[in-house]
């Protein structure tokens, strides 16, 4: 029953994005620039979308996101706020590639010391963390933030989108840059892919930080439930034609109605919407979705192989009002690893580098500053393993 009203909310969500498509076709030609009223954050604004190309990015087609003062990963917007109080942002990092099995794979990468694997999220690109990159690097540490294969300038590989596939392609990258171990930061399907390389490739771990992460909990955002139903690619290419990439205005409504609040969350999906209008972006992100979650929620969870972090340094940053996981997902991962750290951001959505990025890169250097690197020991991990299973068995025979 309850599945059967997911799925019903699912199709009204696609039903919006094909009104909102046919709103768009309708209205006539929309201008090239909009203010989007009350975006600003704390309500200072506006933010003012224009549309212009990125000459960084080798594909201007592969439209991308909306950020705060910065180019979107595809360079065909820009997003600015109409005061003195712009965010400040480091100068613009150039976008590197390397070939991995036939695609070209980019990323950005910036300063010197202990590597930072910053992996974004879902429909994002290495430029979301523009707003942290500088800061953690004059904090000491080499910077590295790739695009995901279908994500950013990336090239989508063809097949596997599952999470086991993105953390090898992050394995490969890293073998090819000769960075053997990395602390990693992972951000919503980030943190998930974070979560699956730390399971997969334990040795080149040396702690995992989860940004309002996926793989922890069964809830999602309206928006990643309704990418897997049938038809959705379809609805999502109308919702994304050209007229309405350039009606921000008429997005920002949409995408508040499914819970959007203004500021850095509107930016940055709204951007990620806008990147859909390139069918391999469009593609990479449906099939991502479908790899991850369903029309009930996601289901794929990290919960029952936690206790192997046991031994890894592990930090959990989530904003309080994030709209798209709920924070009950990381109350309950803390919960469950008392020596894991929780930082609430309170005024932060799903974005707290976008929302506050001098606290945020302020506290993952304090962390990686005050924390021990952990060594891979492959007995001691067995010995876990197998306690958890001799504890397992016990708790059988109890109930039985």
């Amino acid at each position: 029953m309850a599945l059967g009203r997911e799925r019903r909310v699912g199709v009204a969500a696609l039903d919006d994005l094909e009104g909102l498509a046919r709103d768009v076709r309708q209205g006539g030609a929309v201008a090239d620039e909009h203010d989007l009223r009350g975006v600003g954050r704390n309500g200072e604004g506006p933010l003012r979308i224009t549309r212009r190309a990125h000459p960084a990015e080798p594909r201007p087609e592969a439209l991308g996101a909306i950020t705060h003062e910065a180019d979107g990963p595809g360079g065909a917007f820009r997003a600015s706020r109409g005061t003195s109080q712009a965010m400040a942002l480091p100068e613009d990092l150039p976008v590197q590639s390397v070939e991995l099995h036939g695609r070209r794979l980019t990323y950005r990468m910036t300063g010197s010391g202990p590597v930072l694997l910053l992996v974004h999220g879902i429909t994002g690109s290495s430029a979301s963390w523009r707003p942290v990159m500088g800061r953690l690097a004059d904090a000491g540490h080499t910077v590295l933030a790739p695009d995901l294969p279908g994500h950013g300038s990336s090239e989508r590989h063809r097949g596997d989108h599952s999470l086991g596939a993105h953390a090898s392609i992050l394995r490969d990258l890293l073998q090819v840059l000769d960075r053997p171990r990395v602390t990693v930061v992972g951000h919503s399907l980030g943190g998930g892919v974070g979560m699956v390389f730390t399971y997969q490739f334990p040795e080149r771990v040396e702690r995992l930080a989860l940004i309002d992460s996926g793989g922890l909990g069964r809830e999602v955002s309206l928006l990643i439930r309704a990418a897997t139903l049938p038809g959705a690619e379809r609805v999502i290419s109308l919702a994304t034609a050209p007229r309405l990439l350039q009606a921000v205005g008429v997005l920002g409504g949409a995408l508040g109605r499914v819970g959007v609040k203004p500021g850095a969350d509107l930016a940055e999906i709204a951007g990620g919407v806008v990147s859909l209008g390139d069918a391999e972006r469009r593609a990479a992100f449906v099939r991502t979705a479908r790899s991850i979650a369903s029309p009930g929620g996601q289901r794929v969870s990290a919960t029952d192989r936690l206790y192997l972090t046991d031994a890894l340094p592990l930090l959990l940053v989530w904003g309080e009002r994030d709209p798209v996981i709920p924070i009950a997902h990381a109350r309950a991962a803390h919960a469950a690893l008392p020596a894991s750290r929780l930082e609430v951001f309170p005024d932060a959505g799903h974005f707290p580098m976008a929302d506050d990025p001098e606290r945020f890169a302020a506290l993952l250097a304090d962390w990686v500053a005050t924390t021990t690197p952990a060594e891979y020991d492959h007995q001691r991990l067995a010995a876990i393993m197998r306690a958890r299973g001799a504890a397992s068995d016990d708790a059988r025979a109890t109930s039985r």
